[in-house]
């Protein structure tokens, strides 16, 4: 799938788990395994700082819920690494973006004892290539165009 982002650069979210990514010190890793650690890694920091999405007080009254929040990993940029999609021959060198959502359950009526029951959480890489190129759609050749340039 391609996207634009807010800087009309061009991206290309990985959706194929099995594509590898290729980081600065020639480390491999699966883009499934890869999704699974920022999952990990980030679910850790939300357990961390906002368990259920409540916000309390330091006496524990409960002041308000977070409904959703979108994480950036850094640097914004993007990490340099390159790509190699299923079915590809060769690596794609680019920069890797990390996108992370996490949107709350309403709990005002529910009683949930595991957090994970209350979040959901998605990660999402987007690929900018260094060598993009945007493909111009093109006119099909007319029948005429062999007369015109033999007129020429």
């Amino acid at each position: 799938m391609i996207i634009k982002d807010s800087q009309d650069t061009q991206g290309l979210i990985i959706e194929d788990e099995n594509s590898v990514l290729m980081f600065e010190d020639e480390q491999t890793i699966l883009v499934k395994k890869f999704k699974q650690k920022l999952l990990s890694d980030l679910t850790y920091h939300i357990n961390k700082k906002a368990c259920y999405g409540l916000i309390e007080s330091s006496s524990g009254t409960r002041l308000g819920q977070i409904n959703n929040f979108d994480w950036i990993f850094y640097p914004s940029e993007g990490k340099e690494c390159q790509l190699l999609l299923l079915g590809d021959t060769s690596w794609r060198s680019g920069y890797l973006k990390i996108y992370g959502k996490c949107v709350f359950t309403d709990l005002k009526n529910e009683d949930f004892n595991d957090p994970q029951k209350t979040r959901q959480i998605n990660i999402i890489l987007e690929f900018i290539s260094k060598d993009v190129t945007i493909d111009e759609p093109q006119e099909p050749e007319s029948p005429l165009d062999d007369i015109r340039r033999s007129m020429m």
